[in-house]
């Protein structure tokens, strides 16, 4: 494979990953928001605490979960 045969395949493939990240964040839009369970958390000092104590009057969470420097 010569490099221009390369960096064309690159493209092609780049092109593609870009068009079904455009095609997953349009369904993500369109999903229905789903209910959350009140879960229950044991805080560090060992006690129980429910996710609606922890987030009170709020209605929307956001969660982020970050599995170190690797994880995208």
């Amino acid at each position: 494979m010569t490099t221009n045969e390369g960096t064309r395949q690159i493209q092609a493939l780049e092109l593609e990953i870009m068009e079904k990240k455009k095609q997953l964040a349009q369904l993500r839009k369109e999903q229905t928001p789903q209910k959350v369970e009140n879960y229950l958390f044991l805080t560090t000092d060992q006690k129980t605490v429910t996710l609606e104590e922890l987030f009170k009057d709020k209605d929307e969470l956001i969660i982020i979960h970050n599995m170190g420097r690797n994880c995208r």
